[in-house]
């Protein structure tokens, strides 16, 4: 994850997301090789002194971090009852009454896919007139969305609101979140904005929108007929492919006995990040720049590639680790994953493992199913199983450098901290049996 903090007078720019979870309590850290920071929405105070207090009036649009940040910045709430009740704030409660604190957070329903971001007239001129910080994320966490839906979410909507966030009088800071996937590179990949042109394949929406339009058979002969024509490709896409939410879909189909192998380099290491490691990383982000005098755009990579690899094989092993301790389904057979590079042999390998011992029709249905559900789920995370760049985080790692013991003990940063085997196989695994699958059940 890349949070992406920049002041509203500079231009803006817009990317899609990357995204991981993990709910949090006090030792919320037991996936760590010890005991350190926590999440960076506890940031409350600045990592600098001596500036005006940057939690004024923080607007923060609902997006997959969100949840994670408020969950953060409540966790606060005991140190503030303290700060709160004492004498110094007698007169403010006497000039406000009791209930003064509880009117600082109103929260705004909207949408920033649709104009005026989903909002009334009055909201939106509230908003525009007294907001501080904007905290933004492309929404969409999904890898193969429609695709007229995941362009209005990553592309569109970012766009919209960085055209809102200029009109804000009082704005200081504006952050966006963001795969780091954006790009397609090799190598390592600095911190540093991608601006408009530096695509390396210089893509052009607007042709590739034409030129699917030609493709079309079918007459277009109004704006309503090739919005259509789009809705319907997305959705033909969409059904090819399914519904998957990051890569809880191939741990899933892999617990399930449906991934005897797998299309990718074995070694390519994964770049899984945690959520509270992203949202402990804007909120120390924000309360750098929150009051800087000079615009800046400024970068930070929330990466393990270099820091703390997790290979796609020992990602794996620990999968097998979990699911042959506790298979998902009852006297399933889960053995160790087989790699291939080469997708003609990944198939015929496939269709090996899942070979119909029955002339049963719906047998052999069953296992020919079984066969296209494994090669699109590799389709789907074919960009990751062979991904040649390392993304690089020495802007995030001075940024933790320059907290204070103290904040670091309380906003975990560090990637290095984290034991991916614990994570995954004792933590990870097991919140997705719980929280994912039991609910898909239960609805």
């Amino acid at each position: 994850m890349a949070p992406f903090i920049n002041h509203h007078e500079r231009n803006g720019f817009t990317f899609t997301r990357k995204n991981d979870d993990l709910p949090y309590k006090r030792d919320r850290y037991s996936y760590f090789t010890h005991h350190c920071h926590p999440p960076a929405s506890e940031l409350t105070t600045p990592v600098t002194a001596d500036h005006e207090d940057v939690h004024a009036g923080i607007g923060i649009l609902p997006f997959f971090e969100g949840k994670n940040i408020f969950n953060l910045l409540l966790v606060q709430l005991d140190s503030l009852e303290k700060i709160i009740n004492s004498e110094l704030f007698g007169r403010v409660k006497e000039k406000y009454g009791k209930c003064f604190v509880r009117e600082k957070m109103i929260p705004i329903v909207g949408d920033i896919c649709e104009p005026n971001l989903g909002m009334d007239n009055e909201s939106i001129d509230i908003i525009r007139k007294n907001v501080d910080v904007i905290i933004h994320s492309a929404t969409n966490t999904t890898f193969n969305e429609r695709y007229d839906v995941i362009f209005d979410t990553n592309v569109i909507a970012p766009q919209r609101l960085m055209r809102f966030a200029k009109t804000c009088n009082k704005l200081q800071l504006f952050t966006h979140v963001s795969t780091a996937f954006v790009n397609e590179g090799e190598g390592i990949i600095l911190e540093k904005p991608l601006m408009m042109g530096d695509n390396a394949e210089g893509v052009d929406v607007a042709d590739e929108i034409s030129l699917l339009l030609k493709s079309s058979t079918i007459n277009l002969n109004s704006d309503y007929d090739a919005t259509k024509f789009l809705k319907n490709l997305g959705q033909q896409r969409a059904e090819l492919y399914g519904s998957s939410t990051t890569y809880q879909l191939m741990a899933i189909s892999y617990g399930k006995g449906l991934l005897p192998a797998y299309f990718a380099n074995p070694q390519v290491p994964l770049d899984l990040i945690t959520v509270d490691l992203v949202a402990n990383t804007m909120i120390a982000a924000i309360a750098k720049h929150g009051n800087t005098l000079t615009p800046q755009l400024n970068v930070y990579h929330v990466a393990s590639s270099l820091s703390n690899p997790l290979t796609l094989s020992d990602a794996f092993e620990y999968l097998y680790e979990h699911f042959n301790a506790a298979p998902l389904i009852e006297h399933s057979n889960i053995a160790k994953v087989k790699f291939f590079d080469n997708f003609e042999q990944f198939s015929k390998y496939t269709r090996e493992c899942n070979r119909a011992v029955s002339e049963d029709t719906e047998v052999i249905r069953q296992c020919n199913a079984k066969v296209e559900y494994a090669q699109q789920l590799c389709k789907i995370y074919e960009f990751a199983g062979f991904f040649k760049a390392r993304f690089h985080t020495g802007n995030t790692q001075k940024l933790l450098e320059e907290m204070s013991k103290e904040e670091q003990l309380n906003f975990e940063m560090n990637v290095r901290n984290i034991n991916w085997k614990t994570y995954i196989r004792d933590i990870h695994v097991p919140g997705l049996r719980k929280y994912v699958i039991n609910t898909a059940r239960a609805t």
